[in-house]
Protein backbone atom coordinates (compact mmCIF):
# COMPACT_ATOMS: atom_id res chain seq x y z
CA UNK A 1 0.00 0.00 0.00
CA UNK A 2 1.09 3.36 -0.99
CA UNK A 3 0.97 5.94 1.81
CA UNK A 4 1.74 9.03 2.58
CA UNK A 5 3.83 10.06 5.18
CA UNK A 6 0.90 11.43 7.04
CA UNK A 7 -1.01 8.47 6.52
CA UNK A 8 1.39 6.10 7.94
CA UNK A 9 1.91 8.26 11.03
CA UNK A 10 -2.44 8.25 11.61
CA UNK A 11 -2.04 4.34 11.41
CA UNK A 12 0.54 3.98 14.35
CA UNK A 13 -0.98 3.29 17.18
CA UNK A 14 -1.58 5.66 20.22
CA UNK A 15 0.46 3.71 22.84
CA UNK A 16 3.20 3.65 19.88
CA UNK A 17 3.09 7.60 19.79
CA UNK A 18 3.54 8.09 23.50
CA UNK A 19 6.28 5.32 23.58
CA UNK A 20 8.07 7.80 20.55
CA UNK A 21 7.26 11.34 22.63
CA UNK A 22 8.38 9.58 25.74
CA UNK A 23 12.00 8.83 24.36
CA UNK A 24 12.34 11.42 22.88
CA UNK A 25 11.57 13.85 25.86
CA UNK A 26 13.75 11.65 28.26
CA UNK A 27 16.60 11.71 25.78
CA UNK A 28 16.05 16.10 25.15
CA UNK A 29 15.86 15.81 28.97
CA UNK A 30 19.12 13.95 29.54
CA UNK A 31 21.00 16.04 27.20
CA UNK A 32 20.00 19.55 28.83
CA UNK A 33 21.15 18.16 32.04
CA UNK A 34 24.61 16.86 30.61
CA UNK A 35 24.20 13.97 32.25
CA UNK A 36 25.14 14.78 34.81
CA UNK A 37 29.00 14.89 34.61
CA UNK A 38 29.26 17.44 31.64
CA UNK A 39 28.11 21.43 31.29
CA UNK A 40 25.20 22.70 29.15
CA UNK A 41 25.62 22.77 25.57
CA UNK A 42 24.94 26.90 26.15
CA UNK A 43 28.03 27.18 28.77
CA UNK A 44 31.06 24.92 26.80
CA UNK A 45 30.19 22.07 25.51
CA UNK A 46 31.50 20.83 22.44
CA UNK A 47 28.81 21.05 19.76
CA UNK A 48 26.94 17.68 19.41
CA UNK A 49 28.81 15.75 21.99
CA UNK A 50 26.16 14.09 23.72
CA UNK A 51 26.70 13.50 27.25
CA UNK A 52 27.20 9.62 28.09
CA UNK A 53 25.36 7.26 29.83
CA UNK A 54 27.51 6.27 33.06
CA UNK A 55 25.32 7.20 35.50
CA UNK A 56 22.67 5.42 33.83
CA UNK A 57 25.19 2.39 33.27
CA UNK A 58 26.17 2.24 37.08
CA UNK A 59 22.96 2.92 38.68
CA UNK A 60 20.47 0.94 36.33
CA UNK A 61 21.67 -1.41 33.02
CA UNK A 62 23.99 -1.04 30.05
CA UNK A 63 23.33 1.22 27.34
CA UNK A 64 25.53 2.63 24.35
CA UNK A 65 26.57 5.79 24.47
CA UNK A 66 25.07 8.06 21.76
CA UNK A 67 28.51 9.93 21.10
CA UNK A 68 31.26 7.18 20.24
CA UNK A 69 29.11 4.09 21.14
CA UNK A 70 32.24 1.80 20.72
CA UNK A 71 35.06 4.59 21.34
CA UNK A 72 36.55 5.27 18.29
CA UNK A 73 37.16 8.65 18.43
CA UNK A 74 38.95 8.26 21.99
CA UNK A 75 41.26 6.05 20.68
CA UNK A 76 42.27 8.76 17.54
CA UNK A 77 44.48 11.71 18.01
CA UNK A 78 42.41 15.27 17.07
CA UNK A 79 44.36 15.20 13.69
CA UNK A 80 43.54 12.06 12.27
CA UNK A 81 39.67 12.78 13.05
CA UNK A 82 39.80 15.85 10.96
CA UNK A 83 41.77 14.25 8.19
CA UNK A 84 38.61 11.83 8.34
CA UNK A 85 35.65 14.43 8.83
Amino acid sequence: IDLSPEAKWDAVPVGAKWQIFGLISALEMWDECGGGVMPHYMNGRQPGKYPPFQLFRDNVHFVLDLYDPFGFVSIHSKSIIFVIL
